[in-house]
């Protein structure tokens, strides 16, 4: 999921999608920024990507928006400087990884904004040789 992406569905268990309007999908934006503020919402996936010594971070929230509207935001968090790979890189490594042809590096566990996340660190390699380390956290049953 992109930066700041919106991932809409009709209610707390439903796997529909929702197709929103643009004026839909600015109010949606105004509402996830007040309960982002009121800390009414729940971190439910973590993605770390690391290329060389930069490590990349997405948080992905959950919010329950006024009409009953679940949203799904995620938002990256970069650490340490940027790395700039080219969209061909980035195609590549999607490529690799939806293939699941990366290395299983092992798991582990990490709190993230007071919640536990089990983490699965994976090593993919692209064709010029670069070296990306991508790590997927779901929280573990509290």
């Amino acid at each position: 999921m992109a930066e700041n992406a919106i991932e809409c569905s009709l209610g707390p268990r439903s796997d529909r999608r929702v197709q929103r309007t643009p004026e839909q999908i600015e109010k949606d934006h105004e509402e996830i920024a007040a309960l982002r503020e009121q800390g009414e919402r729940e971190l439910v996936k973590v993605i770390d990507t690391q290329i060389g010594e930069d490590l990349h971070r997405h948080c992905s929230h959950r919010y329950v928006l006024a009409d009953g509207t679940v949203v799904t935001h995620a938002v990256g968090q970069p650490k340490g400087l940027k790395t700039n790979l080219t969209s061909a890189d980035w195609e590549e490594f999607r490529s690799l990884r939806n293939a699941r042809e990366g290395e299983e590096l092992g798991t582990y566990e990490e709190t993230v904004q007071g919640r536990v996340f089990s983490f699965v660190r994976q090593r993919f390699v692209l064709s010029d040789g670069t070296e990306i380390i991508w790590s997927a956290g779901v929280p573990t049953q509290d």
